[in-house]
């Protein structure tokens, strides 16, 4: 029994005649002759009474199996309705993994005003750490990601670099420092220093700076969070080394100051990440990276 064998079988109980049951599947009749006896040979029994040739009156098989059949073909119809919802919703759905400074810092204006120009599309967005992001777009859990990151290496992405985000040290305006024009690696050693958390990517590139030029920074703290470091530099707590595109609102009130740091090379990048398998296979995501990668550049 079949999805075809009913449909017919409800198309001649409908319409009493062979003729119009056809018409109205524009099948032939002898198919519709055909798939009636598979349905009847299947259940082993016949469904309309075959004493009254022509007439197509239910028995009681038939009887039992029409609102049965009905809503086996209701049952499909809504299946199909909904997934094809649903893969109408996934080609407009935008998922986007970001870590906490773009996450925080960059990315909601920009989607405010992306989703503004492009009402029919909707946005995920999900927020972790950067190797975490990576691995879901790796597993395919994503589409792209917009991270902030060091030098990114691996085979299965395409990494496109949309942005520089250097390290730089964030201190309140009264702090000596700030004072300072042109800071040399020394003027930094009598101060208490704030990093972010280990696992993240300002802490082993700051910790790469500290290295590679053997800075004995006086590391007083290490915070979880960029907020919570920014607010810990503005009450005098320490000098915290910091994103710079995490500062803009404090920089713009004057509420924090930021320094280059001495002998720093900046490694650390905004990127968009995708993995090359689902490269540019849906137009949704070029044109988010576009408007991105301007953004940024502007």
């Amino acid at each position: 029994m079949n999805i075809q064998q009913l449909k017919i079988f409800i198309a001649i109980v409908e319409h009493r005649k062979l003729s119009l049951a056809a018409e109205k599947l524009q099948l032939t009749q002898p198919t519709l002759t055909f798939h009636l006896k598979a349905l009847q040979q299947t259940l082993g029994t016949s469904l309309f009474e075959e004493h009254l040739p022509h007439r197509w009156i239910l028995n009681k098989a038939g009887k039992i199996l029409y609102p049965y059949a009905k809503q086996m073909i209701q049952l499909q119809t809504n299946a199909i309705q909904e997934i094809t919802h649903l893969n109408e919703f996934q080609r407009t759905l935008l998922k986007i993994g970001a870590s906490e400074t773009t996450a925080t810092y960059i990315l909601p204006s920009y989607l405010a005003t992306f989703q503004k120009h492009h009402e029919d599309y909707k946005i995920s967005l999900t927020v972790q750490k950067a190797p975490t992001i990576l691995e879901k777009i790796k597993k395919y859990e994503l589409q792209i990601a917009i991270i902030a990151h060091g030098p990114i290496e691996d085979d299965e992405l395409y990494v496109l670099p949309l942005a520089e985000d250097p390290l730089v040290i964030a201190v309140e305006p009264n702090h000596p420092l700030a004072a300072i024009k042109q800071l040399k690696v020394e003027d930094l050693l009598p101060y208490p220093f704030l990093l972010h958390e280990q696992q993240s990517t300002s802490y082993r590139l700051a910790k790469e700076w500290m290295d590679s030029h053997s800075i004995p920074l006086n590391i007083t703290m290490e915070i979880g969070s960029i907020q919570a470091l920014k607010e810990a530099a503005e009450a005098s707590i320490g000098a915290a080394i910091l994103p710079k595109l995490s500062l803009e609102k404090e920089l713009t009130h004057s509420r924090l100051v930021a320094l280059p740091l001495p002998k720093y090379t900046n490694k650390r990048f905004i990127y968009s990440v995708q993995h090359k398998e689902h490269l540019f296979e849906n137009t949704i995501y070029n044109t988010f990276i576009q408007f991105i990668h301007q953004k940024l550049a502007n």
